[in-house]
């Protein structure tokens, strides 16, 4: 009954919100980053995953919650999340749990791939597009975004030759990623800006598949720019003065209602800094920091620590 209640939960997360991830990026990369899943449902714990030939290993660490009948639904949730992303799963395993006393919560399953795994092959429309919005604010590796959207705008959206550039401080720009041959009337190019910087280029060629893929591009454009100003933070802007930040910090605890703590956590994510040297410059834990962070995301609205790092340099 709970494995059965975890591989429903895979099917509803998979089956909605994550659909447009699942369709960006290799099933290798999906499952080394399946805390990415995690930290949208959860507000505690780490969820780390590895791949290997033929097994996948998962860690869970943190989380509030310690109960073994609800690692049973995780157990059931990784394996139905598996084979939606294309393996076949056997002998699903929970040999560690800390419920008995274990650091962390391990999770494992014997995995194989099937030749030609199928993939979605529906155009996308402008009914998709919050949630590919949505998705490509959660890379926070540039390299690994431009891969993404080399995915969809030449794979999903059809276009012969797509071209992503990067802007750099010293205002030049270098070609990231590009697919396809230039060329023809339909090249239309795109420059990315946020809060009146650019970061970038993205330019677009080959057939538009019809009025409204040309329209969703456009519509993409400014979601676009925000996930490469998110996935370069903070050298997505200049450092200001530290007077500069502070009344950015200011702003962030009127606007959105921190508490002098968060702000200070705040200010160090918004840094670069990471868990670990946030704890240790304000002398807590990596879990309370962890806390802290949640609650900054969900009252700033932000999806992820790069979405945070860029609203607070280019809104505040």
């Amino acid at each position: 009954m709970l494995l059965a209640l975890g591989r429903y939960e895979a099917d509803r997360e998979f089956g909605t919100a994550h659909r447009w991830y699942l369709r960006l990026v290799p099933a290798s990369f999906a499952i080394r980053n399946m805390d990415l899943y995690w930290r949208r449902s959860h507000d505690t714990g780490t969820f780390k995953a590895e791949l290997g030939a033929s097994r996948v290993t998962a860690e869970l660490e943190g989380w509030a919650v310690v109960d073994r009948l609800m690692c049973v639904t995780i157990l059931g949730f990784l394996g139905r999340a598996l084979e939606i992303l294309g393996a076949r799963v056997a002998d699903l395993e929970h040999p560690h749990c800390r419920a008995l006393g274990a650091a962390t919560c391990v999770f494992r399953a014997k995995i194989g791939w099937p030749r030609n795994a199928l993939r979605a092959t529906k155009r996308p429309s402008k009914a998709d597009l919050p949630l590919i919005a949505q998705e490509l604010t959660q890379y926070t590796d540039l390299d690994v975004l431009a891969d993404a959207l080399l995915e969809l705008l030449h794979r999903e959206m059809g276009h012969d030759h797509v071209a992503l550039w990067f802007t750099g401080m010293d205002g030049d720009a270098r070609l990231l990623r590009e697919v396809g041959a230039r060329g023809g009337r339909s090249e239309r190019s795109f420059v990315l800006t946020v809060a009146g910087r650019t970061v970038g280029k993205i330019d677009v060629g080959g057939p538009e598949r019809g009025a409204e893929g040309r329209g969703l591009v456009d519509e993409l454009v400014p979601f676009i720019a925000v996930a490469v100003a998110g996935a370069r933070a903070p050298e997505a802007f200049p450092a200001p003065e530290r007077g500069g930040v502070e009344r950015r910090l200011e702003r962030a605890k009127a606007l959105w209602s921190l508490t002098h703590r968060q702000a200070e956590v705040l200010s160090l994510v918004a840094s670069g800094r990471t868990n670990k040297e946030i704890a240790a410059a304000l002398g807590c834990t990596e879990g309370t920091v962890e806390v802290h962070v949640t609650h900054v995301l969900r009252k700033c609205g932000a999806s992820n620590r790069a979405a945070l790092a860029a609203r607070f340099w280019g809104e505040l």
